[in-house]
């Protein structure tokens, strides 16, 4: 287990996995999703039912508002994009049998959106490396000082909470009970 592991161990925090995943409306106005990080030729395809329960679509050509089309089979695979341009029809120039070659190749990968430079990373991991021995510090303070804490609640209670008394209060004739005489038991 890793520094960055155990402080969220302690702070009660979950490190999980980022999951990719893209969205795109049809030209319906449908939202269909897809678990990878954009609609390329073999990710799947999701679309909603009308409980809004995601599901594979229809087997055939989904057409997104952009213009853009992806054929789909029966199991939601994307098996071919069409990018708007092609999916019109309209290039001109374009050979009818042109436009599925450019199919056959794999879509450019999407820009991350979140991509550092190598400066902000090592400014980055140098602050949470900061970070974490500061939290790693104040952990250990804390723990010691419980410990101590632990101690002193046993050793108080431990001790009793009053001296016993064990001075005999002597009874003066003039007081009121000095005339009463108990019976013995």
């Amino acid at each position: 287990m890793n520094k960055l592991e155990k402080i969220a161990q302690i702070l009660g925090l979950s490190l999980s996995k980022v999951e990719l995943s893209a969205e795109a409306k049809l030209q319906d106005g449908t939202i269909i999703k897809t678990e990878g990080d954009a609609f390329v030729v073999g990710a799947v395809v999701t679309v909603p039912d009308e409980n809004g329960v995601y599901g594979a679509p229809e087997p055939g050509t989904l057409t997104m508002q952009d213009g853009s089309e992806i054929v789909v089979d029966a199991a939601g695979t994307i098996t071919e994009v069409k990018p708007a341009e092609a999916a019109t029809g309209n290039e001109p120039g374009t050979p009818q049998g042109m436009t599925e070659e450019l199919n056959d190749e794999p879509a450019e990968p999407a820009a991350e959106p979140f991509a550092l430079s190598e400066e902000v990373y090592n400014e980055l991991l140098e602050r949470i490396t900061k970070l974490e021995e500061v939290l790693l510090a104040s952990v250990e303070k804390l723990s010691e000082t419980n410990k101590d804490l632990n101690e002193k609640v046993e050793k108080l209670s431990a001790s009793p909470a009053a001296e016993p008394i064990k001075k005999r209060i002597p009874v003066i004739e003039e007081n009121a009970l000095a005339g009463l005489k108990l019976p013995k038991k």
